[in-house]
């Protein structure tokens, strides 16, 4: 049986505080998964981890991890 782990409590930084840092562009953020946040209904929902260019973690939704990543914001 697969099995899905979801993360409730989160170190990282999110992308709120990511915005203000001037690192994501968060008008560009996905709604759906920022309202599935906290959600048991919405498992595999939620955070994606992304670690930033300092080595610090991030968890993020997926559009804001697409523009950590491919560095579109």
């Amino acid at each position: 049986m697969l099995g899905v782990i979801r993360i409730t409590r989160v170190s990282g930084k999110g992308c709120e505080e990511l915005g203000r840092m001037g690192l994501l562009d968060t008008s560009r953020c996905c709604k759906i998964c920022h309202s599935a946040d906290g959600r048991a209904p919405a498992a595999t929902l939620g955070p994606c981890h992304a670690t930033l260019p300092d080595g610090g973690d991030a968890f993020v939704c997926c559009a804001g991890k697409k523009q950590l990543l491919f560095g579109s914001h």
